[in-house]
């Protein structure tokens, strides 16, 4: 982790030519080994070729990452889109900028692009932070994924926003929701959490989905769509600590 102190950087990172890994191997039948890779069901190895940290706390990083699925079965990746059974190696290529979290608003972003099961993908998510007094904190994310494989074409997409306020040190509120159109459908969470006295709690919840398929007949936000939600509860929680 050298320091140059020279283009607004304060430290470099590098990770190579050992890279992170994450390996799972069988358990049982055929006992796996870190050392023969016929035995992996999963397999990350991730090389950060530049890295670093600029004066202004912003971080980069620019990496090389080799994945390996050995799939048992087919599964859908996305809607009719199936991957076959069988072994697959594949290598991408990822980068990444995020701002200081220190800042009012931070923004962070990553690209990657390269192979996936047996054809080529390019994916980016971009995320946003802002934060207010210590109170009031709005987020949102991004996502985007389009792949075109042996088994077909598809473009993923999710996007998510977040508010957080804290009304006190003892009683925020949190309202969420997230939209993919791989199931076609939106979903909200709504949070209130107090704290009557340190140790205990006590939460309402609210989640409901609702679906957003051209084809169905109460789709959100269409009239009427409120009233016939996929899934929905409203959940009453208190915590008591007990001092002995």
């Amino acid at each position: 982790m050298p320091r140059p102190g020279v283009l607004g950087i304060r430290r470099l990172d590098f990770e190579a030519p050992i890279p992170d890994w994450d390996i799972i191997a069988n358990e049982t039948s055929s006992p796996g080994t870190l050392t023969d890779s016929r035995t992996w069901q999963t397999a990350r190895f991730n090389w950060q070729v530049l890295g670093g940290t600029l004066q202004s706390g912003d971080e980069f990083a620019a990496s090389v990452v080799r994945l390996m699925d050995a799939r048992t079965s087919p599964f859908d990746i996305f809607r009719t889109v199936s991957i076959d059974a069988g072994r697959y190696w594949w290598t991408r290529g990822q980068l990444q900028y995020r701002t200081s979290l220190g800042r009012p608003v931070s923004v962070g972003s990553v690209v990657g692009f390269g192979g996936l099961y047996g054809g080529r993908s390019v994916d980016g998510s971009l995320s946003g932070t802002w934060r207010r007094g210590g109170h009031l904190i709005v987020g949102v994310d991004l996502s985007r994924t389009e792949a075109a494989i042996p088994a077909g074409h598809f473009v993923a997409t999710q996007t998510a926003a977040r508010v957080e306020y804290a009304v006190s040190t003892r009683t925020d509120f949190l309202s969420f929701v997230q939209f993919n159109n791989e199931n076609r459908r939106v979903d909200f969470n709504l949070r209130f959490h107090w704290i009557p006295q340190i140790g205990d709690d006590v939460y309402l919840v609210w989640n409901s989905g609702y679906t957003t398929d051209p084809a169905a007949p109460y789709r959100f936000p269409a009239r009427g769509a409120l009233s016939r939600s996929l899934n929905g509860a409203f959940v009453l929680k208190a915590v008591r600590r007990i001092a002995p």
